[in-house]
């Protein structure tokens, strides 16, 4: 994949005619960072990383009912972070994984004009907001008053 498929990828869910939520909209530090993580991306063209396939594979057998996992047997505390343009985790997908996860401790929060992609984004700040939060085990009034975590489900299984 070259820098330009990735910003591709990495646009591809924010509305047409919003503007880019990226905070590096070109990519131009990303992007050669990118390129150095695969020694031989200098040598095709464009310059290119090779990527597994075995994520893509994963969901295609995902979409086809085929988990690699049992979502039951997932005990430790766990939240879904998405962003509220995330075509990738769409609100029916992440309803489904939640309702059959294990554990007793579990949440779905859904970040505004964020995508899959978040750490990349202006909403990295939210993303790691309500990442910290859950894992300091703060309570449900602190959660559901803030703004970013607005679609938050949380079930303590108390």
């Amino acid at each position: 994949m070259s820098v330009a498929d990735q910003l591709e990828r990495f646009t591809k869910d924010v509305p047409v005619g919003h503007p880019r939520v990226l905070i590096e909209p070109d990519l131009a530090t990303w992007g050669p960072a990118y390129l150095a993580s695969d020694p031989q991306a200098g040598g095709r063209d464009p310059p290119a990383v090779q990527v597994p396939s075995g994520p893509s594979a994963d969901v295609a057998s995902a979409h086809g009912g085929r988990l690699a996992y049992d979502p039951a047997r997932i005990r430790a505390p766990t939240l879904i972070v998405r962003g509220a343009w995330d075509s990738s985790c769409p609100d029916a997908d992440a309803g489904w994984l939640l309702r059959r996860l294990g554990a007793r401790e579990k949440g779905d929060v859904k970040i505004p004009e964020g995508t899959h992609l978040m750490l990349l984004e202006r909403s990295r700040v939210a993303l790691f907001e309500a990442t910290a939060r859950f894992l300091q085990g703060a309570g449900d009034r602190v959660r559901e008053s803030r703004p970013e975590t607005s679609g938050r489900r949380r079930s303590s299984g108390r």
